[in-house]
């Protein structure tokens, strides 16, 4: 007998079917009672239920396993039970069945396929297996895959579906149960909130590396409990939420840590990186204080020696070597081209008139002294790209194209990049400068003079590139001049 709940209850607690598809005649006759075999796998695809009743035009039929236990006479009576939390139970005589709110049985598998009894049909007929099946329940049904009657279990993705009827049966008959307490919900709230504070206090108090600790200890503690949960008493609480929420709030966490630091190192880098920049400027202007008339020279060549640099980053043979990096770093180092200058006497660098053959000589030394300073700096800070460059542009920035230069006599692409972009920047600035032993000369003959060097003085491309954005040397001019009539234009 199956006594129905009320109406109200049957919409909360039932799966309905809108039709039914009942064996042919001559099976339903025979058999002594019927049972649905019905059953949906979850949003995943993995089948772990199954309904053990359902409505249908208002009347309650009983699954298969249901109607097989009253048909062999292992229960007479089935009712449905509700209590007052709302959890739901089927009782099959004295066994108190466990269901979900839609009627459903979360089914206790016991591994893989094929680990309850199979025979074939042949032995079937042939009279092979009477002795052992006699008095036993018996499921005949189909496992061929082609017969497409194959589910996915927790346990195996190809699982036929008459050994799940078999499955549900042996936990009904064993009284051996999954169960979802009413208060598994809460507990498992519970687990989110604490796992999710004790990952807050421990991220924000110590390092990652503890943190990291604790979320593996806690994921493992989780799956265990949940595990040994099922395992001893059948009572199922899902590790996943708390599980997530310590991924989540693991990672949530870093990221909110890694961006707080992020920004902490980013401003102290800016720091250092204002450090540098002005402690260069002053060892720079401490070679060109002792010259009174070139106080902009330093900031004139550093901009024209990055809008050069800027303009050949367009070109394909200059685009992977003039990084934005390494347009930073040529700016950065610009200022000390001419740092080796301190160690050229004052009555060779001052004097107003053009040096003789063996001033000229000691004048050149000034490349060899910044090389000297600067690779003193490089043994006691190791290896650094900005001072490598900075040293390389300050003891080539004089060689020239043809050969002519100094120090090394270099020619053509064995100088450096750096070198030849520099000796343009520095020509120019010095030819619009004015001197102690010469005038200012105007930007327009300025650029004739670093034409006329092309090929001879200077690298045939820079000087293209020169020529292309010759506004913008004197518009830097013009706006680092040394005096107010430069800034007014009267160049």
């Amino acid at each position: 007998m199956l006594q129905q709940p009320g109406v109200a209850d049957k919409q909360a607690l039932f799966t309905h079917a809108s039709s039914a598809v009942c064996n042919i005649p001559v099976l339903a006759q025979a058999a002594s009672a019927q049972g649905f075999f019905n059953i949906r796998p979850d949003v995943d695809g993995i089948l772990r239920r199954a309904p053990l009743i359902v409505d249908q035009g208002g009347s309650i039929f009983p699954s298969l396993a249901v109607a097989t236990i009253l048909a062999a006479g292992k229960a007479k009576t089935v009712l449905v039970k509700v209590e007052t939390t709302g959890t739901v139970f089927l009782l099959i005589d004295k066994v108190t069945v466990p269901l979900d709110e839609r009627g459903n049985l979360l089914i206790r598998f016991r591994g893989p396929s094929r680990n309850i009894p199979y025979f074939s049909a042949a032995d079937i007929l042939d009279g092979n297996v009477s002795e052992v099946i006699q008095d036993r329940i018996v499921f005949i049904g189909t496992t061929a895959a082609g017969l497409k009657d194959i589910h996915a279990t927790p346990y195996d993705p190809v699982f036929p579906g008459v050994e799940v009827h078999a499955h549900i049966l042996d936990n009904l008959l064993s009284g051996d149960f999954i169960r979802r307490p009413s208060w598994a919900s809460g507990t498992e709230a519970m687990l989110l909130t604490t796992f999710g504070a004790i990952t807050s206090a421990v991220l924000v108090w110590f390092g990652p590396l503890l943190c990291a600790g604790v979320l593996m200890a806690g994921t493992a503690g989780l799956w265990m409990g949940a595990a040994w949960c099922l395992g001893s008493h059948g009572i199922y609480l899902s590790p996943l939420f708390p599980f997530l929420a310590l991924i989540a709030n693991f990672t949530l966490l870093s990221l909110l840590k890694y961006y707080r630091e992020y920004q902490r190192l980013h401003a102290k880098t800016r720091e250092l990186s204002l450090v540098q920049e002005v402690t260069l400027e002053t060892v720079a202007n401490v070679a060109e204080t002792r010259d009174p008339e070139t106080g902009g020279h330093i900031k004139r060549t550093q901009h024209y020696i990055r809008a050069l640099a800027k303009h050949l980053q367009r070109r394909p043979k200059f685009k992977h070597i003039l990084t934005d990096s390494t347009i930073e770093l040529l700016f950065r180092s610009a200022p000390l081209h001419d740092l080796g200058k301190v160690g050229v006497a004052d009555n060779i660098l001052l004097k107003p008139d053009r040096l003789t053959e063996d001033e000229f000589e000691l004048m050149k030394l000034h490349t060899t002294y910044a090389y000297k300073i600067i690779a003193a700096a490089e043994q006691r800070l190791g290896n650094s790209s900005f001072l490598r460059l900075a040293r390389e542009l300050a003891y080539s920035h004089q060689e020239k194209w043809d050969g002519s230069g100094y120090p090394q006599g270099l020619e053509g692409e064995q100088i450096p990049l750096s070198g030849r972009l520099m000796a343009i920047a520095d020509v120019y600035d010095a030819l619009i400068s004015r001197r102690p032993y010469k005038k200012a000369m105007p930007h327009e003959e300025a650029v004739k003079c670093i034409t006329a060097g092309r090929g001879a003085h200077f690298d045939p491309e820079l000087v293209d590139a020169f020529l292309e954005i010759k506004e913008q040397f004197q518009d830097i001019a013009r706006q680092f001049a040394d005096s107010d009539e430069k800034k007014e234009g009267k160049m």
